[in-house]
């Protein structure tokens, strides 16, 4: 139940002339994130041109949330199970646990939103108060 150990890049998209001796191989990456399948996504969703530099960044930022979503994942498995297996609902139990911290600070917004709302209505309703005074 340690550490698991990173899983070499199985990207088998030879034609840009990878050497297995490159930096890229060293860092042991797993590419979950194909440069095809973002190029098509982005081409499919927007009218405008994407650069190869874009495509990059994405698949980059991809990556980097696939490897954040299987660390999580593989720390609730150890937690919960009782066997081997990684299952679907640790998948989404990890999911939902990265994003709760994020959907927290927008309800807290919402909740200042209405605070707000129902502190200027009071401040309106106030026959002393001057209207003006935010403007």
């Amino acid at each position: 139940m340690g550490k698991s150990e990173p899983v070499p890049n199985t990207n088998e998209d030879n034609s840009e002339g990878y050497d297995s001796n490159s930096s890229d191989a060293d860092e042991n990456e797993y590419q979950v994130i194909k440069s095809t399948k973002i190029r098509e996504m982005l081409r499919d969703e927007t009218e405008l041109q994407v650069s190869p530099e874009a495509d990059e960044a994405m698949i980059k930022a991809l990556n980097e949330v696939a490897a954040v979503i299987t660390a999580e994942t593989i720390k609730v498995a150890e937690r919960k199970s009782e066997g081997s297996t990684v299952r679907s609902g640790h998948v989404e139990t990890a999911y939902s646990q990265i994003k709760k911290p994020h959907n927290s600070l927008f309800r807290a917004i919402n909740q200042i939103d209405d605070a707000r709302a129902k502190i200027k209505a009071m401040a309106d309703s106030s026959p002393f108060s001057d209207k003006n005074i935010n403007d």
